[in-house]
């Protein structure tokens, strides 16, 4: 099996700030069974499970991206040469090899999200003095094994983004563990599995002409 080098950084390419008006974000589920809850929302474990992960929630932009490459499983070796660390847009990489850097599981499921619909978003545990605030903010961040990767972050109001804190600050601080739930709830509420019309990013977006 070849590996999709439509998902790979190239020369030239740069990072999306702009042109996401309408986008869809995806991310992948460990199953396609049992996805949502009574109410027909996606359940907050399978948004992102550990709970400690919505601090910088991988996911990819829908486009390029289609749903099959979710797919895509990186194997331990894989995640060590290609997802260790994010990357430079225009970096330049070798493809995956199959079996050695990545298989391929069509158990997995997905959902999606409009970006409009969680970006500026804002998580609130009020049971507390002071109450606890964090505003959700999409970003590019791409990797090596996929230059469409997006995270999901959240910034509380002293500036600074939940996966910036110390471990030992977010570990211990339970009211941070609560605005973990209240972060999974809000995208579960705006998620859905039905696969959306969607069309690819304008290359003006993300190729630099200089």
């Amino acid at each position: 099996m070849q590996y999709p080098k439509k998902l790979l950084p190239k020369e030239r390419y740069k990072l999306i700030l702009d042109g996401l008006d309408g986008a869809y974000l995806i991310r992948s589920t460990k199953t396609k069974e049992d996805l949502k809850n009574e109410s027909g929302e996606i359940k907050i474990e399978h948004i992102c499970s550990p709970s400690e992960n919505i601090q910088d929630l991988s996911t990819s932009l829908l486009g390029v991206f289609e749903p099959s490459h979710s797919y895509i499983e990186l194997t331990p070796e894989g995640k060590e040469v290609y997802a260790k660390e994010y990357c430079t847009p225009d970096c330049e990489v070798d493809a995956p090899i199959y079996e050695t850097h990545f298989d391929w599981d069509e158990s997995k499921g997905f959902w999606f999200v409009k970006i409009e619909f969680i970006e500026g978003q804002l998580a609130e545990y009020i049971n507390s003095s002071p109450s606890l605030k964090a505003t959700c903010s999409v970003q590019h961040t791409p990797m090596k094994w996929n230059f469409w990767h997006f995270s999901i972050r959240w910034r509380f109001e002293d500036g600074r983004f939940y996966h910036e804190l110390p471990d030992s600050e977010r570990k211990k601080d339970r009211l941070r563990k609560r605005l973990s739930h209240e972060a999974r709830s809000i995208i579960a509420k705006f998620a859905d599995t039905v696969e959306p019309n969607y069309s690819e990013l304008n290359t003006q977006y993300y190729i630099s002409i200089n």
